[in-house]
């Protein structure tokens, strides 16, 4: 095969004993295929229309012969001679396209049709660049688990896996065989809590194995989560971090040191009780472009230090159980004049004196302010520069506020809006305030599914589309 562009392939049948009519016969089994054949009849361009046709036939294939009956199905039998089959004498590229289709379970299986199809899976699986195990891959004994990660483990750069038990843990494989992995995601079952330090332990190992990792996510980090592990990490290749508590409502204590983690650029700590020893570091992120401490139950003082944080884009403090005042954020908006999209959703402590500094965040494109009690128009009244704002249950904000914002506000293309002060006629003056925006945008509006019951414009703007979403 001289090449692959895409679902393509180019066979050259110069040196191979098949013929045109067999070639046709055997690639039509295998879905929708558009062949051609150059002017000598010995060169052809083969063109897989849809890949899923190729796994279904497999698959079913598979199933109705078993194993060898497999691919002598695919041609007459008069074509089958010493137990062969016509396939396995297309050049060994295509072959390896035809395998690159199918899913894991039918990768394992079709080894063991023939031994052209072994050797074919010994090769390694190149194409699995990004694997992801669901939960459910208990349907793998050991030994397919090792088989797995022996056949893909050096070519992969993603994997996303669960650890539900010690049967079902892949730690060790990883750590044997994925030395090319950039991102790694893992999620630790409720029932692998009382190994969960044994886990830590082969944590450690692999974070020393897997030198090229930028990107870690581990979720369902319990109280017994070793975080000493993490200091194994390459830290000055370390891009994204991202932990999750179990959301069990379960009080998770944190600790974290983050120095040297030097060109770290995004932090995601959901669901911990971050005390105030026990985040080290955090000021000293100076690369960091996006934080999130939600769900969180977070000391001020690791909230202030947010100031220091001055690449930071994206920020997000959603229902932090926090100390959180007008002053503080103030600070941070002031300090993180790149912010780009901010959630502070649920901190009551906030007033209308926060958004006199907010809405000097001249990049602020999406704001999330669900929940605040205090705060009233003026809190949206200069946010012109929003493409997205949601403002639920911040019943304070009413009619005057939103249509002032939808006016100016040129490019808000996304709002959600549900509160006391909302009146029935409010979409009316949503429809007469689209007259005024001149650059065309359209917004889509998100309302409380009672706003169905309001009165309806006669001649509903065509930038404005409605959605009646909870």
């Amino acid at each position: 095969m001289r090449g692959i562009i895409s679902d393509e392939l180019m066979i050259d049948l110069r040196k191979k004993q098949v013929s045109r009519g067999q070639l046709k016969e055997i690639l039509s089994c295998c879905g929708e295929v558009d062949i051609m054949f150059d002017a000598t009849g010995k060169i052809v361009v083969v063109k897989f229309q849809n890949k899923c046709h190729v796994i279904r036939t497999l698959t079913t294939r598979l199933v109705s012969y078993n194993f060898n009956g497999l691919w002598k199905s695919l041609s007459p039998k008069s074509e089958i001679l010493n137990d062969d089959s016509p396939i396995e004498n297309l050049p060994e590229d295509c072959l390896i396209k035809i395998f690159s289709f199918l899913p894991i379970v039918e990768k394992l299986l079709i080894e063991r049709v023939s031994r052209k199809w072994r050797e074919i899976g010994v090769q390694g699986w190149p194409e699995m660049k990004h694997l992801r195990i669901p939960s459910e891959f208990r349907k793998f004994t050991p030994s397919q688990l090792r088989q797995i990660f022996t056949r893909s483990g050096r070519f992969l750069r993603v994997l996303e896996i669960p650890v539900i038990n010690e049967e079902t843990n892949c730690l060790p494989l990883i750590k044997k065989h994925c030395f090319q992995l950039n991102e790694l995601s893992v999620h630790f079952n409720l029932k692998a809590f009382p190994k969960l330090q044994v886990f830590c332990e082969d944590f450690a190992g692999l974070f020393i194995a897997c030198e090229k990792l930028t990107s870690v996510k581990i979720s369902g980090v319990h109280s017994n989560f070793d975080f000493n592990c993490l200091e194994e990490l390459v830290k000055d290749k370390i891009r994204e971090l991202r932990l999750y508590a179990p959301s069990s409502g379960l009080a998770t204590p944190l600790y974290l040191n983050l120095r040297g983690f030097n060109f770290l650029e995004e932090l995601e700590l959901k669901g911990f009780v971050i005390d105030e020893e026990v985040l080290i570091g955090l000021e000293e992120l100076g690369n960091l472009t996006s934080l999130s401490l939600v769900n969180s139950k977070v000391h001020v003082s690791h909230v202030k230090k947010i100031r220091e944080l001055r690449k930071l884009e994206h920020l997000s403090l959603e229902n932090i159980r926090s100390e959180v005042n007008d002053e503080t954020m103030e600070e941070i908006a002031r300090s993180c004049s790149n912010l780009k999209s901010l959630n502070i959703s649920h901190l009551d402590r906030l007033t209308d004196h926060s958004f006199e500094q907010i809405s000097q965040l001249r990049s602020l494109e999406k704001l999330e302010m669900m929940g605040l009690t205090r705060v009233t128009n003026d809190s949206i009244s200069g946010l012109f520069t929003l493409k997205e704002l949601r403002c639920q249950d911040s019943r304070g904000i009413g009619n005057i506020g939103f249509i002032r914002l939808i006016k100016w506000a040129q490019d808000l293309s996304e709002l959600w809006v549900d509160g006391a002060l909302i009146t029935e006629d409010f979409l009316l003056e949503v429809n007469d305030a689209m007259e005024y925006r001149t650059s065309k945008v359209k917004l889509h509006l998100h309302l409380h599914s009672d706003a169905e019951d309001w009165e309806q414009p006669r001649n509903l703007s065509p930038l404005l589309l409605l959605s009646y979403t909870w």
